[in-house]
């Protein structure tokens, strides 16, 4: 029985295109509010990583990202490597932005930085290269989705993340869509397992997103997020309005990515 394994040329410059790993995201992003406390749990230990402008405030922004990702490989150098399992599936993310990475001559000098703290999916080849491979703390769970519903439990059964969808029909900004450009572009931190020499190991990705406002629909969203998602924080119930009525609000969307190593601009 032959490998599920395909593998073709994509440049003639290998030295040019860096390893990466490519997909494509379709699915939602809405917004939510997570209690400082909460946040602070989920930051790795160990990672001096802690969030911008807290002081005084009792909750700190979250995005939750949740849908399918499709045709998902690997790309070293000219060559692209696409493997069988894991092309595509469903996942649900809690994103935290604008984080602060330690002062540390081992790690560039970013202004803002996205930790994405929470990932469910139900590929459990995905789970298993993305951990050893790229870093990321994927956990294994199952999902059930509709037009207007989506639904992830973990791997014992229990449900975790639930999301009630109405579609919006209203145009969306410009500014809007150069805001949504503007948080997909933020370098994404991955942090591994404390140690008590050198604390909390920080890897740093980078996303690109083919943000176009033709790929984006407003949605409004109830969001039922429960405490096993959210390493034992009490339940949480948000509703959004649409990106059409608030900046920040809720969208579908259909975007294309790219995802290398961080690299600070020279």
């Amino acid at each position: 029985m032959p490998l599920p394994v395909s593998i073709r040329r994509v440049s003639e410059h290998p030295q040019k295109t860096p390893r990466s790993l490519r997909g494509t995201f379709a699915g939602y992003v809405s917004p939510g509010e997570l209690p400082v406390s909460a946040i602070e749990q989920m930051i790795p230990r160990g990672s001096g990583i802690t969030p911008l402008d807290s002081r005084g405030k009792e909750t700190v922004p979250v995005i939750f990202l949740f849908g399918k990702q499709r045709w998902v490989r690997n790309v070293w150098g000219s060559w692209e490597f696409q493997y069988g399992f894991g092309l595509e599936y469903e996942e649900v993310l809690l994103i935290i932005p604008d984080l602060q990475l330690p002062e540390s001559a081992d790690l560039p000098a970013i202004p803002r930085v996205t930790l994405y703290a929470r990932i469910f999916l139900n590929s459990i080849c995905s789970s298993v290269l993305g951990r050893f491979m790229y870093g990321f703390s994927k956990h294994h769970g199952r999902f059930e989705s509709g037009s207007d519903t989506f639904q992830a439990y973990n791997r014992h059964g229990h449900p975790i993340f639930e999301a009630g969808i109405e579609s919006g029909t209203g145009s969306i900004s410009e500014d809007s869509v150069n805001a949504i450009r503007e948080l997909l572009a933020s370098p994404v931190v991955f942090a591994g397992r404390p140690n008590k020499s050198s604390g909390c190991a920080i890897s740093i990705r980078q996303f690109d997103y083919e943000v176009s406002s033709e790929a984006i629909q407003p949605i409004a969203t109830t969001i039922t997020v429960d405490e096993k998602f959210t390493k034992k924080f009490p339940t949480q119930t948000f509703q959004t309005v649409g990106l059409d009525r608030d900046p920040n609000g809720s969208f579908q969307c259909e975007f294309p990515w790219v995802m290398t190593e961080y690299r600070p601009a020279t």
